[in-house]
């Protein structure tokens, strides 16, 4: 919970928060340096890499591959400050945040396998329509012998996600931001 708190959570608020607050909307990428398309570049190939593992159920390796995914992002905006460059350049300023929005934009589809109502609140954050991972609901099934158990499921046929970066034109309204996380603490009596 801590991790994905501020690593996930961290990430997604300071870059929804800036840019709705300085553009309302994905601002227009201006020249993007090596740095800008280099990390672009890192979380496309991370879909393969998180995927592969996903494929092999290696669960736990995927979310962790997810998280440094999402590190990496947080570097770049880290050392970015979009939130300082709004002062002296505000193009520049738009540009890392196109980016940081791209980059958040494609990590909300790697983490959909593990936190797909959260994926879905942030994909209508972003502007986005649809379903991400089609209408999700729980359902009790009943296996042979008479075990029961929930599992989650839906209608996949009417889901709006593809399993790679989605296209996240300049121009698209963003929603008002609001946490996706709520810091769990434990209550010792």
């Amino acid at each position: 919970n801590d991790e994905l708190v501020a690593n996930w959570g961290n990430l997604v608020n300071r870059v929804l928060v800036n840019a709705h607050r300085n553009f309302g909307e994905v601002p227009p990428a201006g020249p993007l340096t090596e740095r800008d398309q280099e990390v672009l570049k890192q979380i496309s190939n991370g879909f393969d890499i998180v995927g592969g593992l996903i494929e092999k159920a290696s669960f736990q390796q995927a979310i962790k591959e997810a998280l440094r995914l999402s590190s990496l992002a947080n570097t770049y905006l880290a050392d970015e400050q979009p939130w300082h460059t709004i002062k002296t350049d505000r193009e520049r300023a738009g540009t890392v945040l196109n980016v940081g929005l791209r980059l958040v934009d494609a990590l909300k589809v790697v983490f959909t396998p593990f936190l797909p109502f959260t994926s879905q609140q942030l994909h209508e954050m972003l502007g986005h329509g649809g379903h991400l991972a089609g209408p999700l609901e729980f359902r009790q099934v009943e296996e042979e012998g008479g075990k029961q158990h929930r599992v989650l499921t839906g209608d996949y046929a009417s889901w709006t996600g593809t399993w790679g970066p989605p296209e996240l034109p300049a121009g698209q309204k963003l929603q008002e931001p609001r946490p996706l996380f709520k810091k769990l603490e434990l209550a010792v009596d």
